[in-house]
């Protein structure tokens, strides 16, 4: 039986919640700033203009990877005030403590997440 999170682990997960979104928001403002950046920028060859581009799809994935996980952020502090935190979004069982320790913006249980992903990446 998975252990359930107490009112003292809740509050750190709230705090670090937090943290991670105003971290993520500042670091995506940052990658946008200078992802706008890079899009201006003339290359003066054929090889800068590549590795531009390169660099460029890379801080767009980078950016993509930092929305979602702001997204999944966002979401567990809602969960949090609904009061349905922890709970594994496929079958509705407590995700462990140390799970959602570990990761607290974690959405499902460890062996629903193995499903999702086989599914779905």
């Amino acid at each position: 039986m998975p252990r359930r999170l107490g009112a003292r682990q809740l509050a750190q997960i709230e705090s670090r919640l937090r943290t991670f979104f105003t971290d993520l928001a500042e670091d995506l403002e940052e990658l946008e700033a200078d992802t706008s950046m890079e899009r201006g920028v003339d290359a003066e060859d054929e090889g800068d203009t590549a590795a531009d581009e390169a660099l460029l799809g890379v801080s767009i994935a980078i950016m993509n990877r930092e929305r979602d996980t702001l997204h999944a952020v966002v979401e567990a502090l809602a969960k949090l005030e609904r009061g349905n935190y922890g709970l594994c979004e496929d079958c509705d069982t407590p995700i462990p403590a140390e799970r959602l320790m570990a990761l607290p913006w974690a959405p499902r249980c460890v062996p629903c997440m193995q499903e999702y992903e086989r599914d779905f990446a």
